[in-house]
């Protein structure tokens, strides 16, 4: 969802696809502004830096089903544009969800496909709760584990460590549960 004109609650899509037929006619742009009206979306592809410098032109990302963003949902969390997730039942329908807790933002996961659309709806309304959002994203990129490095790197090895003891002692492969590092104080130096 894009940034709509003052008073309004406009739509612009940043996905892959383009509407060569909005490009084609003016006439179908509104107020002068240079954007389609709501029904059109202009998407255009973009690659790497050019992809992540545009996130933040929209207000808020919406996720897919079955299958979420992974990498794109680490991308616009990464820019400070919010995302609105509906948890599914299946590890690749989970993936945002996951990232949203991480990034201390569990409102942005829905339950369910009406509460995901009441959801954007409501936050389409609210450029408050939007800015809210956004700020709770910037406040958080060095504090939050979503982004800390240093903290999965130390999680890790501690898994290694366990592992490594478990096979010294001759025991069999089994589940492990890696204590997690208290939430930081201080920001992390970033990626």
């Amino acid at each position: 969802m894009g940034r709509g004109a003052a008073g309004g609650a406009g739509l612009r899509s940043l996905g892959p696809l383009s509407s060569p037929a909005c490009e084609a006619k003016p006439a179908r742009r509104t107020g002068g502004a240079g954007r389609c009206a709501p029904t059109r979306l202009l998407r255009r592809a973009q690659a790497g830096a050019a992809h992540i410098d545009r996130l933040p032109l929209a207000d808020l990302g919406l996720d897919t089903l079955p299958f979420n963003g992974g990498a794109t949902t680490a991308d616009l969390l990464w820019a400070g544009l919010p995302l609105l997730t509906v948890r599914g039942r299946s590890f690749a329908a989970r993936t945002s969800a996951s990232l949203l807790l991480a990034a201390g933002l569990p409102e942005l996961v829905a339950e369910d496909d009406r509460a995901f659309v009441d959801t954007a709806v409501t936050l389409a309304r609210d450029p408050f709760a939007l800015t809210g959002l956004r700020q709770h994203l910037d406040a958080g990129r060095f504090l939050r584990p979503l982004f800390d490095g240093e903290r999965f790197t130390r999680h890790l090895e501690r898994a290694y460590e366990m592992m490594a003891a478990r096979a010294r002692a001759g025991l069999a492969p089994d589940h492990i549960d890696v204590p997690a590092d208290p939430p930081r104080t201080a920001p992390f130096h970033g990626p």
